[in-house]
């Protein structure tokens, strides 16, 4: 796989460029209507193709502001949320989740060139355990997560009871491994990008994972983005989890050329 992006090292001192606290909510819905929303070709779904994933993201940057001895980082200046729909995928035999959309509540746009991203308002139980200076977690501890478009429309709402604690390491292998759109217009070209395809992120020391619990979850989604995701019809949310990993980045690397767009939106 070539290399698109040179790495991000950590601030002096820290251990991690980002530590990520995050519920994810995998659901049931109809297998044609998940592939067609979310998956571009030459991408094929796992399995049955039936299971797609939500997460919501608490992002931390601790190494960029400094703190006194056993202060918490500034969240309005460290921290950002995020909102990730997705599924589970195979690309000659090499399988990753698969990010369909991916929004933001601040431009991040510096982190990853050409990576797709759009705004939403995401709020999410405030819990970082890799974070001085927040709460520990145990069975009953109920985490809720909401994103809503800029103009207040809906466009996903979850929650998870955590009942007891999980191995990270036997987490979906797409829980550990991510892959997104890259989408670059073309300036000369409005009909076609000139950068069309699937990067895969890759974490240069891997994934340090803590926290890792399962839960009983509940999954909304609302009428944004076309009604998108309101059009999978019914969904079933089933056993999800909650869990944290800091990491640091390496480089991108290309998974394959998307060839077609297919019935899905790039956004």
């Amino acid at each position: 796989m070539p290399e698109l992006n040179t790495k991000v090292n950590p601030a002096p001192g820290e251990k991690y460029v980002m530590t990520q606290s995050l519920i994810m909510v995998p659901f049931r819905a109809d297998p044609q209507k998940l592939r067609s929303r979310m998956l571009p070709k030459p991408l094929e779904p796992v399995g049955d193709g039936d299971i797609g994933w939500v997460f919501m993201v608490d992002t931390a940057m601790p190494g960029l502001r400094e703190v006194a001895e056993g202060e918490p980082p500034d969240p309005d200046m460290t921290e950002f949320h995020e909102l990730a729909i997705g599924m589970p995928a195979i690309y000659n035999g090499y399988e990753f989740g698969y990010m369909s959309q991916v929004c933001l509540d601040r431009q991040t746009a510096g982190l990853r060139r050409g990576i797709l991203r759009n705004i939403t308002y995401t709020q999410m139980t405030d819990i970082q355990p890799l974070l001085t200076g927040r709460n520990a977690l145990q069975a009953g501890t109920k985490l809720y997560g909401i994103s809503n478009r800029p103009h207040g429309e809906l466009v996903a709402k979850v929650s998870i009871e955590l009942t007891e604690p999980y191995d990270f390491e036997k987490l979906p292998v797409g829980c550990r491994r991510f892959a997104h759109a890259r989408y670059l217009k073309d300036p000369a070209n409005h009909n076609e990008p000139f950068i069309k395809d699937i990067p895969l992120f890759e974490f240069t020391n891997g994934l340090d994972g803590v926290d890792c619990w399962k839960g009983r979850t509940t999954l909304e989604f609302g009428g944004d983005y076309y009604g998108k995701w309101k059009d999978l019809g019914e969904i079933e949310p089933l056993e999800g989890f909650f869990y944290n990993f800091g990491y640091c980045y390496g480089s991108d690397s290309q998974v394959t050329p998307v060839e077609e767009k297919g019935d899905w939106k790039w956004f």
